[in-house]
This record gives C-alpha cells, sequence and structure tokens, in this order.
C-alpha cells in the first residue's frame, strides 16, 4: 500500500503553499528536487500518515541525478 504524501511550496513569507498530493515517498522526493531545481525555491513533504515534514529541499542546492532513480537534493528529516 502506497501513502498519499503533501508537497509544499514555502513562499518567500514563510506560509507554506499546498501543491499536490503524490503517491509514495520515492515519487514525492523526485517531484520536489524537480520543483525546487525548476523554480529556485523551497519544497518540502507532509506526510499526514506521521503527522509531520518528512524532507525539504532548498532552492540552493544542487540536484543530483544518477540514472533512472534519483536522491532529490536537501534535507531527509524522517
Amino acid at each position: 500500500m502506497q501513502y498519499m504524501f503533501d508537497i509544499f511550496k514555502k513562499l518567500p513569507d514563510g506560509t507554506p503553499l499546498w501543491v499536490e498530493a503524490v503517491p509514495g515517498l520515492l515519487e514525492a522526493k523526485q517531484r520536489i528536487a524537480r520543483l525546487a531545481f525548476e523554480s529556485q525555491s523551497e519544497y518540502f513533504i507532509f506526510s499526514v500518515r506521521d503527522g509531520g515534514i518528512v524532507a525539504l529541499v532548498t532552492e540552493s542546492e544542487p540536484l543530483p541525478v544518477s540514472g533512472k532513480n534519483y536522491t532529490p537534493a536537501g534535507r531527509t528529516i524522517h
């Protein structure tokens, strides 16, 4: 069973803006890595199941890519 994860963009004033819900943590991490790279903004993944932020990607960190699977830039919190 895949859980849904919510992706948020952190606005300049610090307010979170909901972007989309994504099935699976790996897909959510890949999605925020692409979004952060393309928009030069900060994004984070929120898990309703765990009740907190599970990953964070900032615009200043590079986007490492290795083949089909890649780990997004940023800090994994959980």
